[in-house]
């Protein structure tokens, strides 16, 4: 039995429509600068650093063989 019809197939082929706009403007290095900076000033790396630190301390004492 066939549950899949062609023509329905069409039509929702062209029904569908994707619009995607490119910046002129993408240096990936600067973003990627820009996005480090923002992670050291707002003092995430330091909740990250002690997270893991919390993190495999609890992991090493509750660990069963």
């Amino acid at each position: 039995m066939n549950y899949f019809n062609h023509s329905s197939s069409v039509y929702l082929n062209t029904k569908t429509s994707l619009l995607v706009e490119i910046p002129a403007n993408q240096d990936v290095m600067l973003q990627m600068k820009n996005t480090w900076n923002h992670f050291v000033l707002t003092g995430q790396c330091w909740a990250l650093l002690i997270g893991l630190v919390i993190g495999y301390l609890l992991r090493t004492f509750t660990k069963f063989g």
